[in-house]
């Protein structure tokens, strides 16, 4: 049965991105309660969202270029001063208890690597959101796309690796959990504690309720 209100999700996503306004969120309501879909729905949010971020970092060049500078700075600040030296220590642990350090690479989940990358992850994200208060979102989305191109040829060489000698797989599935887990925790970081996501929450908006 077709929900009377639109997604919650996307809605949530077009009051809390900054790239809405009255006329554009009136127009979609109303095509919504005349028929249209909820995927109708999300491809304009969707939509909406893209060519606002688009238009955005046109009009604002050298902010995105200082937005990428910053969030790389902070990521080296990050590994350099805490996640290398995190590693240091859970290779003397493993040396401690006779494992080689090469089982880091076959058994990922044994090092709470995703969780320590999660952190610096979001670290970054709120650096960059701090630093461009005004045009966070797209600022922030810019940085996650330069960390996202420096990490896809490396995922695209381990995938044809993987494909001639199974024993690349390993190494495949940690470079793709560094990949997601880095996108979630910049997104995160960069969305985290702002005025407005605290003030504004899904099942307020509009009249929109999360049943």
């Amino acid at each position: 049965m077709r929900s009377a209100k639109p997604p919650v999700t996307a809605t949530w996503l077009l009051h809390n991105l900054g790239y809405t306004n009255d006329a554009l969120n009136g127009d979609l309501m109303e095509e919504f309660l005349h028929g249209r879909s909820g995927t109708w729905y999300w491809r304009q949010v969707l939509f909406a969202i893209v060519v606002g971020f688009v238009k955005e970092v046109r009009s604002h060049k050298l902010l995105a270029l200082r937005a990428v500078a910053v969030g790389w700075a902070a990521s080296y600040v990050l590994i350099y001063g805490v996640e290398l030296p995190l590693w240091r220590f859970y290779a003397k642990v493993l040396l401690r208890h006779g494992l080689e350090i090469s089982v880091w690479w076959r058994h990922y989940y044994l090092y709470p690597a995703p969780l320590v990358t999660f952190f610096l992850a979001a670290a970054a994200g709120w650096t960059v959101s701090r630093c461009h208060r005004a045009h966070r979102f797209a600022m922030v989305l810019v940085f996650l796309t330069s960390i996202q191109l420096w990490l896809l040829p490396e995922f695209f060489r381990l995938g044809a690796d993987a494909l001639g000698d199974r024993r690349f797989l390993p190494y495949l599935f940690a470079h793709s959990l560094d990949f997601i887990v880095v996108t979630v925790g910049i997104l995160v970081g960069g969305l985290w504690g702002t005025p407005r996501e605290r003030s504004i929450r899904p099942d307020r908006l509009s009249g929109v309720n999360p049943d």
